[in-house]
């Protein structure tokens, strides 16, 4: 009698879900005066910030095709200048 082989703990958990994004990209999404859902978020006329690593590909992909949400993607702030070291001063 052949015996089946064990299963991983990997095989039997569930894919990850694909986020929407890296940490830090952003976008802003208002939607109509009497609110709606999608995504698994509520919007509403007021701009709602989301942070796309923090939602699933699917979700997002809701999100940008409802016709009645306005999606916006936010810039990145720019990354500072890194600081140029002084020479040091001759000594007289």
């Amino acid at each position: 009698m052949a015996k089946t082989p064990k299963s991983t703990q990997a095989e039997n958990e569930e894919a990850a879900p694909e986020m929407a994004g890296a940490p830090g990209e952003k976008v802003k999404v208002r939607g109509p005066e009497d609110g709606r859902w999608r995504g698994g978020v509520q919007f509403g006329p007021t701009e709602r910030e989301i942070d796309l690593s923090e939602i699933t590909a699917e979700a997002f992909a809701e999100i940008e095709a409802d016709s009645y949400l306005e999606v916006r993607w936010v810039e990145p702030a720019p990354a500072p200048e890194p600081e140029t070291p002084k020479a040091p001063e001759p000594q007289a």
